[in-house]
């Protein structure tokens, strides 16, 4: 690679060199320069302990050329190669910019004091600079030894604007921070799933909040498929975030109550005589937060009266939440309901939903509108003996498949299930799906929410009955 380097005074690193080979040399360095030497002078004594040398800032080690070439999308395989991509990022980029970091193969970063990828801060335009807007796809590969020494945002990424990260490994790291601190991530907002990461190393703060294993200040990321060995300030906290620690530790759970008044479909909550700081009523949608909005002195509210929830079908929590110690935290119980399909009543006998913590499930993903996958787990899911997915074409039984949380489903495949079975009907269908537990008596009980979808179907003339649904 071409290096644009700092140069280097040529006397002071052969300075340096004849200091670091003295041990070979009558007298060493000391006696080079005053004339004595050790077999002279019993006074001058090589020392016991070895000298650790500092790490070298990795921005000295970065290749100009090659990030400006590979730019914004870096496959990188080498330490000089990922070092470039994030010298790119912090110095050379002078817009905001998605920018993908992929690894081609494992890297050691040992040696380098590594610069966070990402900082805070606006130019006089009031635009954003230099923070990381993008994708880190670790290939299933491991970084090794990051060392970072940053007051804020600390971690392999500092700041992001935006960031997704998935299947990688940071092993031995050495984080030290003040202010938002994490292996992967110092401060990072807006919702997230990161999955596959796994961390080993240690953290050194002197913040008494906002730090994690994983991420410090990331509270809307949500980890799916990680593990942590990490401890902060020798101590083991395995916890991937700061909220996840909060919410695990939550004293303020029971602070308000909310009951649900039927004949009316309100929501009521309590009310206190200081009432928490930024108070908010929150709604979710199978799994999904849709609705975050002040309380002030608002004390009934009709959910379904907000026009991002309406008659939209689903699982709904509601809840309160308060900020509290920098993070913020459910304070009171969680009222749940279902709003079903149009289609569903005429279907639901013996599929009424039998848990009150389901797999929540939804079409659609980052493998297209076809994938059905599930964005939260089932606690009750153990006490049955196979799951499966179900789908029921115009009511009746159409596929079912076993199901896997970490397998989606194929819309179609289940489809085509349902036409070879028999049930697919000439012009409007309607299909529901959803997932089942199976006792071993051969009971079931539904435990997700309904997926609802309509088509139209025809069977061509030169096609008999029984054949893949289009």
């Amino acid at each position: 690679m071409n290096k644009r380097k700092l140069t280097v005074c040529v006397l002071l690193a052969a300075a340096i060199l004849a200091a670091q080979t003295s041990c070979e040399i009558d007298g060493g360095i000391i006696g080079l320069l005053d004339g004595k030497t050790a077999d002279t002078d019993g006074e001058e004594q090589v020392p016991d302990d070895p000298v650790i040398s500092e790490p070298v800032p990795a921005n000295l080690s970065a290749d100009y050329d090659w990030a400006v070439s590979n730019a914004p999308d870096f496959t990188v395989s080498s330490a000089e190669e990922l070092i470039s991509a994030a010298y790119w990022v912090n110095h050379i980029s002078e817009e905001p910019q998605p920018v993908t970091i992929t690894l081609a193969a494992d890297i050691d970063l040992s040696g380098y004091l590594w610069e966070p990828l990402g900082k805070t801060g606006t130019d006089a335009a009031g635009v954003m600079r230099n923070s990381f807007y993008g994708e880190i796809d670790g290939g299933g590969h491991t970084i090794s030894h990051l060392k970072v020494r940053e007051q804020w945002n600390a971690g392999f990424v500092g700041y992001a604007a935006s960031l997704r990260v998935h299947d990688i490994s940071f092993t031995d790291a050495d984080i030290s921070g003040n202010v938002n601190t994490g292996i992967v991530c110092g401060e990072k907002y807006a919702e997230d799933t990161w999955s596959n990461i796994s961390v080993s190393g240690r953290i050194t703060t002197d913040s008494s909040m906002d730090y994690g294993a994983i991420g410090g200040r990331t509270p809307d990321v949500k980890f799916r498929d990680c593990y942590a060995d990490v401890t902060v300030n020798g101590e083991p906290f395995n916890y991937f975030s700061w909220k996840l620690y909060c919410e695990d530790n939550n004293a303020h759970a029971d602070d308000y109550s909310l009951i649900y008044d039927s004949a009316t479909d309100t929501i009521s909550r309590s009310r206190r005589d200081k009432e928490a700081e930024n108070l908010l009523w929150v709604i979710s949608r199978n799994g999904q937060r849709v609705l975050g909005r002040g309380c002030e002195d608002e004390y009934r509210i009709d959910p379904n009266s907000f026009d991002i929830v309406g008659g939209s079908t689903g699982l709904y929590s509601v809840y309160l939440e308060a900020f509290y110690n920098g993070v913020y935290l459910r304070c009171s119980n969680v009222c749940s309901y279902e709003l079903v399909p149009p289609e569903w009543p005429q279907y639901c006998e013996g599929y009424d939903l039998n848990t009150d913590d389901p797999y929540e499930i939804q079409l659609g993903g980052e493998d297209g509108t076809d994938t059905i996958q599930c964005v939260d787990s089932c606690e009750d899911a153990g006490n049955y003996e196979q799951l499966f997915w179900v789908l029921l074409a115009n009511g009746k039984m159409g596929a079912k498949v076993p199901f896997s949380e970490d397998e989606p489903a194929r819309f179609s495949r289940l489809l085509f299930e349902a036409n070879q079975n028999g049930v697919v009907n000439e012009g409007d269908n309607t299909a529901d799906i959803f997932v089942i537990g199976e006792r071993a008596d051969g009971t079931v009980d539904r435990i997700s929410n309904v997926i609802e979808d309509t088509w139209n179907y025809h069977i061509p003339d030169n096609i008999v009955a029984g054949t893949p649904a289009e």
